[in-house]
C-alpha cells in the first residue's frame, strides 16, 4: 500500500521574473510541490504544458503575446485534469465573476499574502473552489446573476479586447492575436461601447486605459470594500457613519445589484447600525429612497465607474441636499407642516 504524499507540479506564468521567483521560492518550502516551472509568455506555457505533466497553473491575465483569459481556456480545454488560477493585480470585484466564465478553478489577487497564495493552490488541487475570502463577496454576486453593472457586464472575449485596447494596441494587431479581422474587433469595441455607455472610441480609449492600469483606484476599492464590510459587520465606528460613507455604500449596492433588492439591502443595514448605536435612524428611508434613484439613474447612462469615489467627483451635486432631494419628496410632504418636521426637515439635518 502507497502512503506517499503526492508530489505537485506548479506553473507560474507570468511576465515578471522576480514574482515568478518569489513564487518559487514560497512553494520551495512546500514538501509536497516539486521546484515550480515559470513561463513568461503564452508561447512558453504552450511549450511547457506539451513537455509536462502540470498540476495546478497561476495565470496571469495580461501578458506580453496575448491574454491570460483565452490562455485558461486553451489548457482547460487541450488538458482537463490541469486545476488553472488567475493570478492578477486587477481587484478580484473585477477579476473573480471572470474567472467562473472563462474556466478557471479559482483567482487570486498578487497582493495577497504568501500563506493565502499556498492555500488557494492547495484548495484547487483538492478540487475545491479557489478564492482568496474577501473574494467571495463578488463571487456570489456573479453566481447570483446580479453583477449587471459597469466592466462586469462584458463577456470573457471582450474583456480580452477592452483589456488589449487599454494597453495600446490597436484593432489590426487585436485581430492578428484573436485570429479575428478587423472589421470584427471593431464590432467588439461597438458592443463594448454600448454595454459601457461609452459615446465615442476615443471614450472607449480613455475607458480601458483606466481599468488596465486602475489609475491608483485598487487602493480606493480596497478602501470601499472595507467600509462596506464595516457597514454590514456593523463595527463602523459612529464617526465614520457620515454622508460621504452613506454616498459610498448607497454606489456600493447600486452598481451591483437591482434597485430594489439594492434600497432593501441599503435601508435594512442602515437601519441594523443605528440601532447598534443606540440612536433614531439618522438617515430616514425617504433621504435613501430619493439618494437611490438619483445614483441608479446616473448609473444608468454610464455604468463604467469603478469606485464610489470617482462616481461621487463626477457628480458633486450629490453632497448638495436640496439639489438632489427635493425632487423626490412628493408634493404632499413638501407642503404639509407636520411632513416636512417630521421627516425631511430631520432629514436634511442629518447631512454634515
Amino acid at each position: 500500500m502507497n502512503n506517499q504524499t503526492p508530489i505537485h507540479q506548479l506553473c507560474i506564468i507570468d511576465d515578471h521574473p522576480i514574482l515568478c521567483e518569489a513564487i518559487t521560492l514560497l512553494f520551495s518550502g512546500q514538501a509536497s510541490f516539486k521546484p515550480c516551472l515559470t513561463a513568461h509568455s503564452i508561447a512558453e506555457a504552450h511549450s511547457l504544458a506539451q513537455e509536462n505533466m502540470i498540476d495546478v497553473a497561476l495565470v496571469d491575465i495580461h501578458l506580453p503575446d496575448g491574454n491570460g483569459i483565452s490562455l485558461v481556456q486553451h489548457l482547460k480545454s487541450t488538458y482537463p485534469t490541469i486545476r488553472v488560477i488567475l493570478f492578477s493585480a486587477l481587484h478580484e470585484q473585477v477579476a473573480a465573476g471572470w474567472s467562473l466564465q472563462c474556466g478557471a478553478d479559482g483567482m487570486i489577487c498578487k497582493d495577497a499574502e504568501p500563506s493565502m497564495i499556498v492555500d488557494v493552490v492547495l484548495k484547487a488541487l483538492r478540487g475545491e473552489p479557489a478564492f482568496q475570502p474577501r473574494a467571495y463577496r463578488w463571487l456570489m454576486n456573479t453566481l447570483r446573476g446580479e453583477l449587471s453593472e459597469g466592466v462586469a457586464r462584458l463577456s470573457p472575449r471582450e474583456l480580452i479586447v477592452f483589456s488589449r485596447v487599454g494597453q495600446g494596441f490597436n484593432t489590426k494587431e487585436i485581430g492578428l492575436e484573436l485570429e479575428i479581422s478587423p472589421r470584427t474587433v471593431e464590432t467588439y469595441h461597438r458592443n463594448i461601447r454600448e454595454k459601457l455607455c461609452l459615446a465615442h472610441h476615443d471614450a472607449l480609449i480613455r475607458a480601458a486605459t483606466l481599468f488596465v492600469g486602475y489609475g491608483g483606484g485598487h487602493r480606493q476599492i480596497d478602501e470601499e470594500a472595507q467600509l462596506l464590510n464595516d457597514f454590514e459587520m456593523l463595527t463602523l465606528p459612529e464617526d465614520r457613519w457620515n454622508h460621504q460613507a452613506h454616498l459610498t455604500i448607497s454606489f456600493l449596492y447600486l452598481s451591483r445589484f437591482s434597485y430594489d433588492r439594492a434600497l432593501k439591502m441599503i435601508s435594512s443595514g442602515i437601519k441594523r447600525l443605528n440601532h447598534s448605536y443606540g440612536k433614531p435612524n439618522a438617515y430616514h428611508e425617504t433621504i435613501t429612497i430619493a439618494y437611490s434613484k438619483v445614483m441608479k439613474s446616473f448609473l444608468q447612462q454610464q455604468p463604467i465607474w469603478l469606485t464610489a469615489k470617482d462616481f461621487i467627483e463626477a457628480h458633486e451635486h450629490l453632497v448638495e441636499p436640496h439639489l438632489s432631494l427635493l425632487q423626490y419628496y412628493s408634493e404632499d410632504l413638501l407642503f404639509t407642516q407636520e411632513a416636512r418636521a417630521k421627516f425631511i426637515e430631520p432629514d436634511i439635518k442629518a447631512l454634515p
